[in-house]
């Protein structure tokens, strides 16, 4: 079973909640997801760039699903959500990670450098 990882920007971040409407997945590359977050890469010797943090206290987040609009607070893993602010991924090189993962990079590096990106580890 492997890793993989959904990025969420929260365009609506000073509110209450965020809503992880907007989401984009990453082709699996754990190199890539060392540099995001070491723990759950699986690549111990990649040093992360990015610091994820804890959901905030007092945010809710938002999920829309197959049944519709729920609050979460952990992946399908069990491990509370984090997230890392659109500037942390300035410092993270694609590398050999191809072109849809470069592409969301990019997408992300071009965001409002304190917009929120909560990760979703599944």
């Amino acid at each position: 079973m492997g890793l993989d990882l959904t990025v969420c920007p929260v365009s609506y971040f000073k509110q209450d909640s965020w809503l992880c409407y907007d989401r984009l997945g990453l082709n699996r590359n754990y190199e890539l997801f060392a540099q995001i977050d070491e723990e759950k890469s699986r690549m111990p010797a990649i040093e992360a760039v990015c610091d994820p943090k804890d959901i905030p206290q007092g945010k809710r987040v938002h999920w829309y699903g197959d049944d519709g609009l729920k609050t979460i607070t952990e992946d399908p893993y069990g491990c509370g959500l984090t997230y890392v602010d659109a500037r942390e991924f300035a410092n993270v090189e694609p590398g050999e990670t191809g072109d849809w993962n470069k592409a969301v990079l990019a997408f992300l590096k071009a965001l409002p450098p304190e917009t929120p990106i909560v990760l979703w580890w599944h």
